[in-house]
């Protein structure tokens, strides 16, 4: 049997110590603290079941955000936050997906750059599960996760957003994110300015909420609030935000994954893994007809589908040991 080699994720020591500073209290606050305690608990598992199936593992250091540049057909490696051009057999890429304590492993990469955002096979196998099945367990996940306020970028304490008149939501990105850089349809800016135009000249809201590290993280974003009167920017959390929107809008942000949590429209500029069940702008020109699709009926059947799908046959749980064993039998099987 082929070892695992672990890209691991930070310094051992970083991983471990912070950890111990966590209680899970404190992570069901802090979505920030909650995405490193799923971080943890996705590595200890892994190893643990490695260990349980009898697969010998080594740790490599040095090696995030790159895939190892000298394979060995023996091992299977198991790179972290990477991509790459082509499936290698020997390389699957690990990274948080849109939810959290769930994790992608993949042949080609993460988010935008994985296969389940560019092969839409596993969109047409998410049609084919029990709608009963899917159905019972997505109205458990999503009210939990919302209840909770549960998202991967920290939602701070500020005041709900209280809005009586009709409203679309925009989440805002990062304008150096590598995936809105690498895997937009339209430019992120003109984007977000001919949403507001659009809307706000029909008399609805537009509400714009700049994604949470563009205040903490240092690096300059170059996104700005659309200049237009029917605009307002809330700082409110971003389940709150969502929560009366007639339609929310992202480029290819988790956000939108959320959303569909909510049973909402959801518009994406850019290629995601979830793109499947959203209207999907290919041009700025195409925004014009997203007023007359949020009139109609949100088709609650393909999102229920495809959510239930994603999270149970192609995320892992880091929490659920079935869960990680699944995946590792199924690399092993290719």
């Amino acid at each position: 049997m082929k070892e695992f080699v672990i890209s691991w994720p930070r310094p051992e020591e970083d991983l471990y110590a912070y950890l111990k500073s966590l209680s899970e209290k404190e992570t069901t606050k802090h979505a920030s603290d909650r995405e490193t305690f799923s971080l943890f608990y996705f590595y200890k598992n892994l190893e643990d079941v490695l260990d349980q199936m009898g697969i010998k593992h080594s740790r490599l250091f040095g090696s995030r955000y790159k895939v190892p540049t000298s394979i060995d057909k023996n091992k299977i490696y198991l790179s972290y936050h990477s991509h790459s051009n082509n499936k290698h057999p020997n390389i699957w890429h690990v990274h948080t997906s849109g939810s959290v304590g769930y994790f992608t492993v993949d042949p080609i990469g993460y988010s935008s750059f994985s296969d389940v955002a560019k092969s839409s096979h596993y969109f047409e196998d998410s049609q084919k599960v029990d709608l009963n099945t899917a159905t019972g367990w997505f109205e458990s996940f999503s009210k939990k996760y919302i209840e909770e306020d549960m998202s991967r970028s920290y939602q701070s304490n500020h005041l709900p957003l209280e809005l009586d008149e009709p409203y679309v939501f925009i989440a805002g990105q990062l304008s150096y994110d590598s995936v809105i850089r690498s895997h937009s349809n339209v430019n992120g800016q003109y984007y977000y300015n001919k949403i507001a135009e659009t809307f706000g000249d029909k008399g609805y809201k537009v509400v714009f909420k700049h994604h949470p590290a563009t205040y903490i993280s240092g690096k300059s974003n170059q996104f700005y609030v659309p200049k237009h009167p029917s605009v307002i920017e809330t700082k409110a959390s971003i389940h709150s935000a969502i929560k009366n929107a007639a339609a929310v809008f992202v480029m290819n942000s988790g956000v939108g994954l959320e959303a569909l949590l909510h049973k909402k429209h959801v518009f994406t500029g850019g290629n995601c893994d979830y793109k499947w069940v959203t209207n999907q702008i290919k041009n700025l020109n195409e925004i014009e007809n997203c007023f007359d699709i949020i009139k109609k009926p949100v088709d609650t059947e393909r999102i229920i589908k495809y959510i239930y799908y994603l999270h149970n046959h192609v995320y892992v749980d880091c929490y659920d040991i079935d869960s990680i064993k699944r995946k590792i039998q199924e690399i092993l099987n290719q």
